[in-house]
């Protein structure tokens, strides 16, 4: 395993474009690490997160303020439950002083196991309710690595630059040297530079076709007179009309981007 010198790794806190009441914060450094400094991690636990679509990513959640009514609505709740748990206790204990199962034994077995079933179905509500609340007032908050170190340590050059690019196209290394902030036209330009796009377009030229599926409206056979067409210098848009393609597809064909395994019939 590499060996890294985190010497001179500087964090910042982040700040998140939103209201919430946990008590966390959040750093993130110029090496692309997150941080987490909690009540039960005082001193700070590094997050290893997930990936999505290649990318490291880190979720957490986040709660909004509870309505005020509603916070006094569950603490009254609690208390009912409170107090009736504590009535029921005191009757199971009278249940088991009785010496004998008399009159007064089953009125109060009668008594203790009506109040139980109101605790059961009071604690099943106020679970339910609570649960809701909960749900309703949660933020999952799932943050790119690579744009949260970018936010943090690199200044984009104009608000046109709201992409973030990793420079040598490795999307787990998010170091600060390697990130840049891109306008919408220089990530597309850069993106087709990657070393797994060029990979699979080369793939995809000679990838063999399955022509017993209905996905694909051409043929070997097909492809084969399209390309024998297209050097008798028939145009695109007349091929596309014969066979029911687009000039897109076509284009490629011609350009050996698809079918590129199939040569032209003589």
């Amino acid at each position: 395993m590499q060996h890294i010198d985190y010497s001179e790794e500087i964090w910042k806190e982040l700040n998140f474009p939103f209201e919430h009441i946990n008590k966390i914060k959040v750093e993130v450094s110029n090496f692309g690490r997150v941080k987490t400094y909690t009540k039960f991690c005082p001193e700070g636990g590094i997050v290893n997160g997930s990936l999505v679509g290649g990318y490291p990513v880190v979720r957490l959640k986040f709660f909004k303020e509870r309505d005020p009514e509603l916070t006094k609505k569950f603490k009254y709740l609690r208390n009912q439950i409170t107090t009736l748990v504590a009535s029921i206790n005191r009757m199971k204990k009278q249940l088991a002083a009785l010496p004998q199962r008399n009159q007064e034994y089953y009125e109060l077995k009668k008594q203790y196991t009506e109040a139980d079933s109101l605790r059961q179905s009071m604690e099943k509500s106020y679970k339910k309710e609570y649960r809701a609340d909960e749900l309703k007032r949660t933020y999952n908050y799932g943050g790119l690595v690579h744009r949260m170190v970018a936010l943090s340590f690199v200044e984009p050059a104009s608000e046109l630059h709201n992409l973030v690019s990793h420079k040598d196209h490795d999307k787990r290394n998010n170091h600060v040297s390697n990130l840049i902030w891109l306008t919408r036209e220089e990530s597309a330009i850069h993106q087709k530079k990657s070393p797994n796009v060029i990979h699979e377009k080369e793939q995809r030229k000679f990838k063999e076709r399955n022509e017993n599926t209905k996905v694909y409206k051409l043929t070997s056979t097909k492809v084969m007179l399209i390309k024998k067409k297209i050097n008798q210098g028939i145009s695109l848009r007349q091929l596309s009309k014969t066979f029911k393609v687009t000039e897109t597809q076509l284009l490629r064909i011609k350009r050996g981007e698809n079918w590129g395994h199939v040569p032209a019939a003589t």
